[in-house]
């Protein structure tokens, strides 16, 4: 740990107008980038009414009679959960940064949004499955087998990727978050510790050992509406190296299970998944010689966006 802390001071002295390369770290988000968000009705909670049960009216004659109604429903609760992470950094390397403590915390941010941003994306996917965490809230493939919109390939444990698509609508299908965690319009917001003084931290419990280090804290609180089964599904279990490929027909299956539309509907997928639905397009593709450009490319299906969402992983469980 040492060591990797010298690099970077080392590299910031060196290199003081450039930033730690995290490209290949970075995982692109379509989800988090096209999904809305709303606030929480009670700040750490959501409370939210769904209809078990429509009035049916009727028809009477003349001088007839009708059965008077009312409508029935139940009051759910959602819990949001707390993303979080605590940065600690040691005094020295801190205080000789060029710039000094606050530019060092600076430069390290944008890994730790990255980081917990791609953390929350898996939960909001997986859920409590899988990759996502256990303390944390369900996710959207969770719902979808919850409620059966499920489009099973048959591909085996290891080797399968899915594909989901969900229709937003607010206060129906949406991210929450508390408002009053919600800081300056970051979904994260970051906090110094110990009033930004350096503390002393056990490093050795058995010796003694203490080494001063600064930290700063990492919050942000989180949840996941889905109050109708019209709002998420998936075709799952897909696995190229067993040709087991998703089909045009299926695609159009499953935005059905959500009786999704341009207007309010996303596809979201991997990049292995995202080939496969090239691949159908190439199959149906003529070219002329004067043709200059191959594309097999697919930015929508029938209107809906293919969203790009590289935290759905290709070793899913089945």
């Amino acid at each position: 740990m040492q060591q990797a802390t010298l690099i970077k001071l080392a590299a910031a002295h060196s290199l003081p107008d450039q930033k730690s390369i995290i490209d290949s770290l970075v995982n692109e988000s379509g989800l988090l980038r096209t999904m809305p968000f709303q606030k929480a009705s009670h700040g750490l909670f959501h409370k939210y009414k769904v209809k078990t049960e429509l009035p049916s009216g009727g028809f009477r004659n003349v001088n007839g009679s009708i059965t008077p109604h009312s409508t029935n429903e139940e009051v759910k609760q959602i819990d949001l959960k707390i993303l979080t992470d605590i940065q600690q950094e040691d005094k020295a390397i801190c205080e000789a940064y060029p710039g000094g403590v606050k530019k060092f915390f600076a430069d390290e941010l944008p890994a730790f949004v990255e980081g917990l941003g791609q953390t929350a994306a898996k939960q909001f996917i997986y859920g409590t499955d899988h990759v996502g965490s256990e303390d944390g809230f369900k996710g959207l493939r969770q719902y979808a087998q919850q409620f059966g919109n499920e489009i099973k390939l048959g591909g085996s444990t290891g080797n399968s990727t899915s594909i989901l698509v969900v229709r937003w609508k607010k206060g129906v299908c949406s991210g929450l978050y508390n408002e009053q965690a919600f800081s300056r319009g970051q979904l994260i917001t970051i906090k110094p510790m110990n009033n930004g003084n350096p503390v002393m931290l056990p490093s050795d419990a058995a010796a003694g050992s203490m080494k001063p280090v600064y930290q700063a804290l990492y919050e942000s609180y989180l949840g996941l509406l889905v109050a109708d089964k019209k709002c998420t599904g998936m075709i799952s279990e897909i696995c190229e190296a067993e040709s087991k490929k998703p089909t045009s027909g299926q695609i159009d299956q499953l935005i059905d299970l959500v009786n999704g539309s341009a207007n309010d509907t996303f596809i979201y997928l991997n990049r292995a998944s995202r080939r496969l639905l090239w691949e159908l397009k190439n199959s149906k593709m003529q070219t002329a010689p004067s043709d200059r450009n191959y594309s097999t490319s697919i930015e929508l299906w029938n209107g809906i966006p293919l969203v790009l969402e590289e935290n759905i992983t290709s070793n899913e469980t089945v």
